[in-house]
C-alpha cells in the first residue's frame, strides 16, 4: 500500500508503473493521474481518486489484471486514451461532468453497460472494443454530439454515423436503416457477432469496421459501397462469405487479411484494384483475378499455403516479387505473351497457357488435330482425348502429341503440366466436330450439271401439263 502526503499536487508520468503496489490513495491536490501512472500494476486492486481530479491521463490504469472497479469523482472532465484498457474493471459510473471519452479508454474490460451523460463532447476512436460482457449503450436524450440506436450502438447526433457498438454483442448483428457511415474500428473485436447485415443506406466504410471479430462468419451487404477500407475483415479467423456486391471497384490493404476459414473469393466484375496484403495469410485455393485489375501488389495473396490456381488477365502489366509468396504450390494460368506467364518464369514459379479448342471444325475423313497448343514455364504439357465425359484417362494415356480426332462427334480434351514427376495442373476442354456437308454434284470444270437439272425440270412441265389437261376432261 503507497500513502502519497497530501501536500503532493503532480506525479510524474509512469511514477509507480509495474508490480508493487495493491492500493493507492491519490491525495486531494493532485488534478492529473498522468500518463502510464499506474500501468501493469499487476498487484494493484483498489484505487482512490479524490474530488477535485480533473483528468485520467492514456494509459493511466491499463494493464492493471486485479483491479475491478474504481470510483470516478464527479470533477472529472477527461478519461484519456486507453486509460483502463485491458483492466478488468466490472462496472464504472461516467461522471456527469465529463466532456471527453479517449479512444480504446475502456478497451478489454468487464463492463457490462456503459451510459454517456448529458456533458459529453468527444468520444475518441471505439473506446469499448473486446468487452465480451458489454451489451448495452446509452446516451442521456440532452446529449448534443450524441445519439444511440437500440441501446446497443452510439451514433453521431444525426444519427447516421456509427461510431460503435456494444462489443459483447452475439449472433447476428443488424446496422439500422439510416446509416450512411461506419466509423473506423467500430465494430472491431467483437468476439460473439457471427453474421452482420448491413443497410440500403450505408454509402461507406471506415478502416478496419470488422476487424478482429473472430467469431464472423458472413456479411450481408444490402448496398452499392464502391470500397472496402484497409483492413476491414482482417483476423476474422471464421469469415467464409463475404458476398462482396457488384459495386465494389477497390480493397484495400490488408482487407481480409489472416481470414484463416477463407477458401474461395469471388469478385465482382467491376473491381479495378486490389490492395497490398488484401489476402495474406488466409486459406485460399483459387484466385481469379478480374479483367479490370492492372497490378498486383506486394504480398497481395502471400501465405495461402493451400493457394493451387490463380487465372490472371492480359492486362495485368505489374506483379510484385513477393505478391505469391509463401505458395509453394501456386500455378498462374496465363496466356503465354501477358505479363503474367513472363512473372512466373521470372521467378520460378509455374505458368500455364492452357490449350484451347479449335472452333469450326467439321469431319474430312482425316485426323485432324483440336486444340491449340499449351505451353508451360517449365516441365512439360501432356494430352490425352476421350469421348465421354465422365472418362478419365489414366496416366498411360496422356502424351506430348497434340489430340486428333476424325469423326463428328463431342470430345474431351485433357491437358496437365507436369513438372518433376508431379501434376500440379490437370484440366479438361469440351471439342466439338461437325458432321461433314454434302457437297452438291459437279460437271466437267466444276460447272454444275446444268443439262441434268434441265432435264429435270422438263420432266416437271410436262407432268404438270398433263395433271391439267386431266383436270379439264374430268369437269
Amino acid at each position: 500500500e503507497i500513502t502519497i502526503p497530501e501536500t503532493v499536487t503532480q506525479i510524474g508520468d509512469r511514477a509507480f508503473q509495474g508490480p508493487g503496489i495493491i492500493e493507492i490513495v491519490i491525495p486531494a491536490g493532485v488534478k492529473t493521474v498522468e500518463t502510464e501512472l499506474f500501468s501493469a500494476c499487476e498487484e494493484l486492486t483498489k484505487a482512490t481518486l479524490p474530488d477535485g481530479l480533473t483528468e485520467i491521463g492514456s494509459a493511466a490504469f491499463s494493464g492493471c489484471p486485479l483491479l475491478r472497479g474504481v470510483d470516478l469523482p464527479d470533477t472529472l472532465r477527461t478519461i484519456g486514451a486507453n486509460a483502463f484498457s485491458g483492466t478488468p474493471i466490472e462496472s464504472l459510473v461516467i461522471p456527469e461532468n465529463l466532456e471527453e471519452i479517449g479512444a480504446g479508454a475502456f478497451n478489454g474490460t468487464s463492463i457490462s453497460s456503459l451510459l454517456l451523460p448529458a456533458s459529453v463532447k468527444t468520444i475518441g476512436e471505439n473506446p469499448v472494443m473486446n468487452c465480451p460482457f458489454l451489451t448495452v449503450l446509452g446516451v442521456h436524450i440532452d446529449n448534443q454530439a450524441f445519439s444511440s440506436k437500440n441501446d446497443t450502438m452510439i451514433y453521431n447526433r444525426s444519427g447516421d454515423t456509427l461510431l460503435f457498438c456494444a462489443s459483447g454483442l452475439e449472433g447476428e448483428v443488424v446496422i439500422p436503416e439510416g446509416t450512411v457511415y461506419i466509423s473506423q474500428s467500430a465494430c472491431s473485436n467483437m468476439k460473439k457477432m457471427t453474421r452482420v447485415v448491413l443497410p440500403t443506406t450505408l454509402k461507406e466504410l471506415g478502416k478496419a469496421v470488422f476487424s478482429l471479430s473472430d467469431a464472423l462468419e458472413s456479411v450481408e451487404f444490402r448496398s452499392d459501397i464502391t470500397e472496402i477500407p484497409e483492413m476491414t475483415f482482417s483476423y476474422c479467423a471464421s469469415l467464409t462469405e463475404p458476398c462482396l456486391p457488384d459495386s465494389v471497384i477497390s480493397i484495400g490493404m490488408a482487407a481480409f487479411s489472416y481470414c484463416k476459414s477463407l477458401k474461395s473469393i469471388s469478385f465482382p466484375a467491376g473491381l479495378l484494384q486490389i490492395g497490398n496484403s488484401a489476402f495474406g495469410n488466409c486459406s485460399l485455393e483459387e484466385v481469379t483475378v478480374p479483367e479490370g485489375v492492372e497490378s498486383l501488389g506486394s504480398y497481395v495473396f502471400a501465405f495461402n499455403p493451400d493457394l493451387r490456381r490463380v487465372c490472371i488477365p492480359d492486362n495485368v502489366s505489374y506483379i510484385a516479387r513477393n505478391a505469391f509468396s509463401g505458395c509453394p504450390d501456386v500455378t498462374i494460368f496465363a496466356s503465354a505473351d501477358s505479363c503474367a506467364f513472363g512473372w512466373a518464369k521470372d521467378n520460378g514459379i509455374l505458368g500455364f497457357a492452357p490449350p484451347t479448342a479449335i472452333d469450326g471444325l467439321t469431319e474430312n475423313g482425316s485426323a485432324q488435330v483440336v486444340v491449340t497448343p499449351g505451353t508451360a514455364t517449365k516441365g512439360s504439357v501432356l494430352y490425352a482425348i476421350k469421348t465421354k465425359k465422365t472418362a478419365v484417362p489414366t496416366s498411360e494415356e496422356y502424351g506430348a502429341a497434340l489430340p486428333t480426332a476424325v469423326g463428328a462427334g463431342t470430345y474431351y480434351v485433357w491437358f496437365k503440366a507436369s513438372v518433376d514427376g508431379r501434376d500440379p495442373v490437370v484440366s479438361s476442354l469440351t471439342v466439338t466436330v461437325g458432321e461433314a456437308v454434302e457437297p452438291l454434284q459437279t460437271g466437267e470444270k466444276g460447272v454444275i450439271g446444268l443439262w441434268s437439272l434441265l432435264a429435270a425440270a422438263s420432266v416437271l412441265a410436262a407432268a404438270a401439263a398433263i395433271i391439267k389437261g386431266w383436270k379439264r376432261r374430268t369437269i
